[in-house]
């Protein structure tokens, strides 16, 4: 969406000292955060975008206003979750409720007012507190957002070798 233009950089935490927050520094605390429908005209903060393995896990809050007008209810009753890969220019929708009874429905890729989800990757709580139509009311506990690259060193064969199928090579591979 920011890419598209929908959204411009002090709509997104991160890009804008709008909250004076930082999710670098948030630590083991819960922080506040408030985000406005993602449809109203405004610089208020709309998106979350939290960093994980090779992706963003975005949390944003849709109403039936403007373009969503006909969007399904179940989409506009709490958090919505997108997860969008380093390599791709599209998001998908996550399902916030896996376990949900019947997964089939717009309400389990929600986090409804009084519940919450934990992302397995990095371990980051969001909880919604309450939603209206002024916005949502999300806690939100930052997880681990720093993930080292594997440093890849080939050992053998040395640098300039002619290899061939049937060549070994042998590698290390590292965290920082």
């Amino acid at each position: 969406k920011e890419d598209m233009g929908w959204l411009s950089k002090c709509n997104t935490l991160g890009a804008c000292n709008v909250m004076n927050f930082s999710l670098e520094e948030s630590g083991v605390n819960y922080t506040s955060i408030f985000l406005e429908p993602l449809e109203t005209p405004s610089n208020n903060l709309k998106v979350l975008e939290i960093p994980r393995p090779n992706s963003y896990l975005y949390v944003e809050y849709r109403k039936n206003i403007g373009f969503d007008s006909t969007i399904i209810s179940g989409y506009t009753q709490g958090a919505l979750l997108h997860i969008k890969s380093a390599e791709q220019d599209q998001s998908k929708v996550l399902d916030a409720s896996p376990n949900s009874s019947d997964p089939q429905t717009a309400y389990s890729v929600v986090i409804s007012p009084g519940s919450n989800f934990t992302d397995t990757f990095t371990g980051t709580i969001i909880s919604v507190i309450s939603a209206n139509s002024d916005g949502l009311n999300l806690s939100l506990r930052l997880g681990q957002n720093y993930f080292p690259l594997t440093v890849v060193k080939v050992v053998s064969p040395p640098y300039y070798s002619i290899i061939n199928l049937k060549t070994p090579i042998i590698v290390n591979a590292s965290s920082p």
